[in-house]
């Protein structure tokens, strides 16, 4: 069975040293339902940084991710 992350906490950076503003956290709601691959959009709500940290908390024991894109326009 595959299951999506349970929490993302994005932080952004001009510099990649500082990470000053607190990170935009995405929770996740608990899915048991579908066992295939799916996508999952987070809105970035306008921030903007040329680093990012993505951090993920696990929802079982492995997780895959596949791709990875960024639209701050969101």
């Amino acid at each position: 069975m595959i299951y999506v992350f349970s929490e993302a906490s994005i932080l952004f950076s001009v510099g990649g040293k500082v990470y000053p503003s607190e990170p935009l956290t995405y929770t996740y709601m608990e899915d048991r339902i579908f066992e295939s691959s799916r996508n999952v959009s987070i809105k970035l709500h306008r921030r903007v940084g040329r680093f990012i940290k993505l951090r993920l908390s696990f929802a079982n024991k492995w997780i895959m991710i596949s791709e990875i894109t960024f639209d701050s326009e969101k």
